[in-house]
């Protein structure tokens, strides 16, 4: 029942991308309250539980305050950058206050990080973070060799993707596969079932074909290289998350990989 439900859940999030014809940002955001239907109403747990794995009450204390506010801060001054704008865009600031609201999430999974869950977290970067490096670096040298231009990487955007992606990944897709779909099928169990992490990843490459660009044929190709291509960084997320209960862990190497993804395409 539970695989179904999921299966359920991502398909009409799928659905909503290609009716709606939802650009990156558009597609992410209504994920929002997809995703808090679904924690609240089938899932019946809370919503910290999707950052934190814990029988605990929620403790937000000095500690996650702090760190709270040092991850806010970025996404804050780029919620102030967008309104100066003329031409307000509204989807890129509901972006900034999704950033932000996850910088409270943020702050509480590393308030409660230990030495074990640190440990956890680079062995999810040396695993899916140079993964998913290794895939894009390889899209930029073909990209380069078919252009006949150099590869160049953006620091300052690795820098501010990283400082943006960290929260928001407490409010948008990554607490999504891995704090709420992924917990849902696992349950907590004691024993990983690799299977079931298969699955999900599967799901979540089929989860990006809204954004894929082109005709048929390339929504055809995307169908079978993007289940591939995300079930090898996936498995490892989902595997991370299991073990440690942090959203932190696997949310700082998905962050890792898309500010490298940035930074090559910049």
């Amino acid at each position: 029942m539970k695989y179904f439900q999921i299966t359920i859940f991502t398909l009409i999030y799928i659905a909503f991308g290609f009716i709606l014809k939802l650009n990156a940002n558009e597609y992410l955001l209504i994920g929002v309250p997809l995703a808090l239907v679904f924690q609240l109403f089938v899932r019946k747990k809370s919503i910290q539980s999707a950052w934190l794995r814990t029988d605990d009450k929620f403790n937000f204390n000095k500690s996650a305050f702090l760190y709270s506010t040092i991850f806010a801060i970025y996404p804050i001054y780029k919620s102030f950058e967008v309104l100066k704008k003329d031409d307000l865009n509204i989807v890129s600031f509901l972006y900034t206050i999704c950033a932000i609201f996850g910088a409270f999430g943020c702050g509480y999974a590393v308030s409660k990080m230990t030495k074990k869950s640190l440990n956890e977290t680079l062995q999810c970067v040396a695993t899916s973070g140079i993964i998913g490096s290794i895939l894009f670096i390889g899209v930029a040298l073909l990209k380069s060799h078919k252009n006949h231009t150099n590869i160049n990487f953006d620091v300052e955007t690795f820098i501010t993707s990283i400082l943006m992606y960290i929260p928001v990944v407490f409010v948008i897709e990554e607490v999504i596969f891995r704090g709420i779909l992924d917990e849902h099928i696992s349950d907590n169990d004691q024993k990983i079932n690799y299977w079931s992490i298969v699955y999900l990843s599967f799901l979540w490459g089929w989860w990006h074909l809204p954004l894929t660009k082109g005709g048929i044929e390339e929504l055809i190709v995307a169908a079978i290289v993007y289940p591939i291509n995300h079930t090898l960084i996936g498995f490892f997320l989902s595997f991370y998350w299991r073990k440690s209960g942090n959203l932190m862990v696997p949310g700082f190497s998905h962050a890792f990989i898309d500010a490298i993804r940035n930074a090559l395409a910049k």
